[in-house]
């Protein structure tokens, strides 16, 4: 769950008023989109943008309510489906590695094994004059 901060204004404000949201709790939401509109004492206007992308959960202020820097605004349920295509690439990476160094490992173990079997035959042929 990604927490909606009020701490983008600038450092005059250090309260506003909610002037508008944007999507209302259960829409869809991307990362970057406005969220929220808000309105300080000085008539500086700011919007607040989504952190995630996911589903507003909870919209913890009203409209016309007023908020502190600081002050946690709304709830985001980040998108599964992007954290998990995340996750699987990441453990697609993982594995990939992993194939990657148990095939060089393969490829050590035959060279040595080919090495030793030169040796042998070098013994060998050393052997028999």
């Amino acid at each position: 769950m990604a927490e909606v901060v009020f701490d983008n204004a600038p450092e005059e404000v250090l309260h506003a008023v909610i002037e508008f949201w944007h999507f209302k709790e259960g829409d869809h939401l991307e990362e970057g989109e406005d969220l929220v509109d808000l309105k300080a004492d000085n008539n500086t206007n700011f919007t607040v943008t989504a952190p995630v992308t996911g589903v507003l959960t909870n919209r913890l202020y009203s409209e016309d309510d007023e908020v502190e820097i600081g002050d946690v605004l709304a709830e985001i349920e980040e998108d599964t489906e992007v954290l998990e295509e995340d996750l699987d690439l990441e453990e697609y990476n993982e594995d990939e590695n992993d194939d990657e160094m148990v095939e060089q490992k393969k490829v050590e173990e035959e060279e040595e094994e080919e090495e030793e079997e030169e040796e042998m035959l070098d013994i060998d042929e050393e052997n028999e004059y």
